[in-house]
């Protein structure tokens, strides 16, 4: 049975600058914590593009992934991602993904971020359940704080890990090998020198999170 969550989070951009950041589907789909990197030399700024994105978890586990931008329009791009099919073994978290900016004002908007998936981890239903409820806010979350980073609305220093995936004990001994791999790392290295072109004050709130 597939599984939804929506998290939400306030940033103190408009939708239009936020949409600068977004435009470029890599950014959107390389801000997730377990990318490596998009392997895709130009722009993405269309549906229907399918990009291979090598995938890191918790550096125990490597795999080559497929991301296809099934939806892209201003305010918004929406993405699948599945194991490819060269990769051995079954995909235990095919998934798709939504991000969307609402504007609030002229210096406000607001991330919506939406997944859908399927766990098919060999476990009964209810530790999947619990699985995916206890970490994919925190995941969610982690995706939405990257982007406020990448448009100017969040300091990067303010960004850490997610420390709610430390009670995955892989975590204590590899999460920071994997995250430095990763292109949300990137993101925010790049932020560091952002120069916003509008005057709006720094600072990022989370919305409320479905």
């Amino acid at each position: 049975m597939a599984m939804e969550h929506t998290q939400l989070l306030l940033v103190n951009r408009s939708a239009d600058e936020v949409w600068e950041w977004m435009k470029d589907a890599r950014n959107v789909i390389g801000m997730n914590i377990f990318h490596e990197r998009v392997e895709w030399d130009e722009p993405i700024t269309r549906a229907g593009v399918r990009v291979p994105v090598p995938h890191n978890f918790f550096g125990l586990h490597r795999e080559r992934r497929g991301v296809t931008v099934r939806a892209y329009r201003r305010y918004h791009v929406g993405f699948g991602e599945y194991k490819l099919k060269e990769e051995k073994g079954i995909d235990v978290f095919p998934h798709s993904q939504e991000l969307t900016v609402v504007p609030v004002d002229d210096k406000r908007s607001i991330l919506v971020n939406h997944i859908r998936g399927v766990y098919v981890f060999p476990v009964p239903k209810f530790f999947r359940e619990y699985l995916f409820r206890k970490y994919i806010p925190k995941i969610l979350h982690d995706d939405n704080c990257v982007c406020a980073v990448g448009v100017g609305a969040m300091s990067p220093d303010e960004i850490r890990k997610p420390f709610g995936l430390i009670l995955w004990p892989a975590m204590v001994f590899f999460g920071g090998k994997f995250i430095k791999q990763s292109t949300r790392t990137r993101i925010i290295e790049q932020a560091k020198s952002y120069k916003p072109t509008s005057k709006v004050e720094a600072g990022a709130g989370a919305g409320p999170g479905a």
